[in-house]
Parts: C-alpha cells; sequence; structure tokens
C-alpha cells in the first residue's frame, strides 16, 4: 500500500525543511564571516578585544562593544518583530485611506505591507550585525567613544550618533565592577568621569586590562 500525504501536510514539510535549511545555510555564512575577520595571532590587542564583540561583524580588531541584554539571536529576533510591526502599521494606514478614498484597498495595502517589509528589515539586519549601539576603538592616540540612538538599548538607529576621542593622557585608568552579566570595564576620563566599555568574564577582562596596560594605561 502506498503512504500518500495531504496537499497540506506536504506543504507543512516543505516548509519546516525550508526553514531549517535557510537557518543552518545563515548560521554557516555568520560563522564564516566571524572566521574572516578574526583578529592575527600576532595581535595581542585584537585577540583580547574580540572576546567582546557581543556577536556583532566588527572589521575594526581593535574596537569592544558594550554589552546589550542580548546576542546575536535576541537581536535578529527583534529586528523582525520591528520589521514586521513597522510594515503593519503602514499597511493598515494605506488600507484605510485607500478605503476612504473609495478604492480597491486590498491590493494597496498587500503591496505596501510587502515593500514596507523589505527596507525596514535590510536596516534592522544592518544595524543587528555591524552597528552596535555603544562601542570603543583603542588606536595609537587615545580611544574613540561612538554611541548611537537606538531601541530598547539593542538596534541602532541610522540617527542621533555621536563620537568622542579622548588622548590617551586624558585616561586616567580602567576600573571593573561585578554585574549581573559579568565583570564590566569602564574608562576613567579625567575632567569627563566613568564611562562604561564592555563586559566579559573575569579571565576576559583580565587579559583585555592586560594588553590596554601595555599602551601605558591605567597599569596597576
Amino acid at each position: 500500500m502506498k503512504w500518500e500525504l495531504d496537499d497540506n501536510t506536504s506543504d507543512g514539510i516543505r516548509f519546516l525543511l525550508v526553514g531549517a535549511g535557510s537557518l543552518l545555510v545563515l548560521r554557516l555564512l555568520y560563522g564564516g564571516v566571524l572566521q574572516l575577520i578574526s583578529p592575527t595571532a600576532d595581535d595581542a590587542l585584537a585577540a583580547a578585544c574580540a572576546h567582546f564583540h557581543n556577536g556583532y561583524w566588527i572589521t575594526d580588531a581593535h574596537v569592544v562593544v558594550q554589552h546589550t541584554g542580548g546576542g546575536i539571536g535576541a537581536r535578529l529576533a527583534l529586528a523582525v518583530v520591528l520589521s514586521i510591526a513597522a510594515a503593519s502599521a503602514l499597511a493598515l494606514v494605506v488600507f484605510l485611506l485607500a478605503k476612504a478614498m473609495r478604492g480597491n484597498a486590498l491590493p494597496w495595502a498587500v503591496r505596501t505591507l510587502r515593500i514596507a517589509l523589505v527596507i525596514p528589515f535590510c536596516w534592522w539586519l544592518y544595524a543587528s550585525l555591524m552597528r552596535p549601539p555603544a562601542c570603543t576603538r583603542f588606536d595609537a592616540e587615545g580611544i574613540v567613544l561612538t554611541r548611537h540612538a537606538s531601541i530598547l538599548g539593542e538596534l541602532s538607529l541610522p540617527w542621533r550618533s555621536t563620537e568622542v576621542r579622548y588622548a590617551w593622557h586624558d585616561v586616567e585608568s580602567f576600573t571593573t565592577n561585578v554585574t549581573a552579566g559579568g565583570m564590566e570595564v569602564s574608562a576613567i576620563i579625567s575632567g569627563h568621569g566613568t564611562f562604561p566599555l564592555t563586559t566579559g568574564t573575569a579571565a576576559e577582562v583580565e587579559e583585555f586590562l592586560r594588553q590596554l596596560w601595555k599602551q601605558g594605561v591605567g597599569a596597576p
């Protein structure tokens, strides 16, 4: 006796297989990019900073990201939710306007929904992978603090960005503080106060500070 599946079951299985395959491909792509941008073995500071990228594709090796509530998975989920919410709201507005003008509202709303899903999702995907809300770059002259306006402190917005540079002689020291997420590292800037930089495990923070001390800053 031949075993046959109905159309709904077949479509459901195909949907699951496509979804699982897409997730696998995306995961492999994500891991491959991380391998490509991983620091070289002879750059000790870059290797120490790599532990504090929080899942972002950081092309500048001497950058640490201020720790947020979630990792890459949480950011991607939030990106999808925000894209659907924004597209649905815009499609609803178009539907109501078209209906008020006695036009064929549903096709306009569906068309708007499709277009409005793509544009916001492209931005949120970029923000979740490559634009951290707050990060710090270290170079020969000093440190650069970059801050972006964000939603829930997770996904950066495309406006209201600030970038401030402090020379090494302005950096009095680096301090640590134990928080719920691990050990937080902060920079004390002369005349400007304390700025949180990143959060990690005790061992990661110790190695990170050791490499910064070689810059002549914050040495015990």
